[in-house]
């Protein structure tokens, strides 16, 4: 199994002189190391740190080629698994999978770079502004893999709406493959309900409480107390416990969020009004024409959460509202 490649480079790094496996466990087997630094702590000079690694590096490589590592089982299992995944896997991702069969210890991530550097395979490429650390096989991988990163991020920008309230993988996303080359790419993110779109969106990666609170409302449809609103950011977003005072305070000093009931918020955009009980059904009749209590109450508790009694209370206000003989009402104006 791959634990086997970590302990034939650790044998071989033993064989080396203490200062070479000193300077190879520096450089290559814990966050980083300069070769000025290292100089400076064994009293020599940055070139002759270089030319100590190159040859350790040489020694082990000429090893590796004598005992045929890159041909063992275990190492072409390796390769096989990103090979089946589109031949590129975020650096994180792919020591999650290792771990999932093998007990491995906390250094395997160098020890794996290590070697993958000493075989030539798979390439690594090093975490920068745009990409998180990956392993790939070719450059064609690593060039598909952008290219699926631009085109989805182009999708993303002209079709925000089907992204945020859709199932993206209907739309634009056709295999998991393509979720694998996403996820190298710091510029797209993962939100606590599943959609995949530009990190920069605050529907994909909400910096404050308004933002997780409008991403709830939006995803779930439907108005919330604003308690329940605390319990669901709580639940999804995890970073960061809220407390109801602070959550009611952002609700009602952000104009997006719309009072629909007794401490009940939804969002603006959904159509939602911030209404009187008296205003709504004036609202409805107008719209409507001629409706029984019973269809107003319905059309009401479509879109607000006053109760029943206080429906029917504001309806008996006859300077508002007239009961026609047939059991309608109409606005009294209308008379």
């Amino acid at each position: 199994m791959i634990k086997n490649l970590t302990i034939f480079l650790d044998k071989e790094i033993k064989k080396l002189s203490p200062r070479s496996a000193k300077i190879i466990k520096k450089r290559f087997l814990s966050p980083e190391n300069t070769l000025e630094s290292i100089g400076r702590e064994l009293s020599i000079t940055r070139e002759r740190v270089r030319q100590i690694q190159d040859k350790a590096l040489e020694e082990i490589k000429i090893s590796f080629k004598k005992n045929k590592i890159e041909e063992k089982e275990d190492f072409k299992e390796v390769i096989d698994f990103i090979r089946n995944i589109g031949g590129v896997r975020k650096e994180e991702l792919f020591l999650a999978d290792i771990n999932k069969g093998w007990k491995l210890d906390n250094d395997f991530k160098y020890k794996f770079r290590l070697i993958s550097f000493l075989i030539g395979k798979p390439k690594y490429f090093r975490e920068n502004k745009d990409f998180y650390s990956f392993y790939y096989l070719k450059e064609k991988d690593k060039a598909k893999s952008i290219k699926t990163i631009n085109n989805f991020l182009l999708f993303c920008n002209k079709n925000k709406e089907k992204v945020i309230l859709s199932n993206l993988h209907l739309l634009k996303i056709k295999s998991l493959q393509e979720v694998n080359y996403l996820s190298i790419s710091k510029k797209i993110g993962f939100n606590a309900f599943g959609d995949i779109g530009p990190s920069s969106w605050s529907e994909i990666n909400p910096k404050n409480t308004a933002e997780k609170a409008y991403l709830i409302l939006k995803k779930k449809k439907k108005p919330f107390h604003f308690r329940d609103i605390v319990k669901l950011i709580n639940y999804y977003f995890r970073d960061k416990t809220v407390l109801s005072p602070s959550v009611h305070n952002e609700l009602i000093k952000d104009a997006r969020f719309v009072l629909v009931g007794r401490g009940i918020y939804a969002l603006n955009e959904q159509g939602f009004r911030e209404e009187t009980a008296r205003e709504t059904i004036k609202r409805i009749l107008k719209e409507k024409g001629p409706l029984t209590s019973d269809e107003l109450v319905s059309f009401v508790e479509k879109e607000k959460f006053f109760k029943r009694r206080t429906i029917l209370f504001n309806l008996q206000n006859r300077k508002y509202f007239k009961r026609l003989n047939d059991g309608r009402y109409i606005l009294s104006k209308e008379i």
